[in-house]
């Protein structure tokens, strides 16, 4: 556990992340000021790879808004 959270880029957009995982799961949490938006992803899977996931998947929600 952390008090603070980590930056990330995407496609030049600025967000702010914590990860998460532990017995059987992962999770991302993501906020993005500029786009007024966050995501957050879990699953059962320690192997699954939520970076690129909210890469892709963040992108769709910047189109619509």
């Amino acid at each position: 556990m952390t008090l603070g959270w980590n930056v990330g880029h995407v496609n030049g957009t600025v967000y702010f992340f914590k990860e998460g995982g532990g017995g059987g799961f992962h999770s991302e949490m993501r906020l993005y000021p500029e786009k007024d938006i966050a995501s957050v992803v879990m699953v059962n899977s320690t192997v699954f790879n939520s970076t690129k996931f909210l890469n892709r998947m963040d992108r769709t929600f910047w189109s619509e808004n």
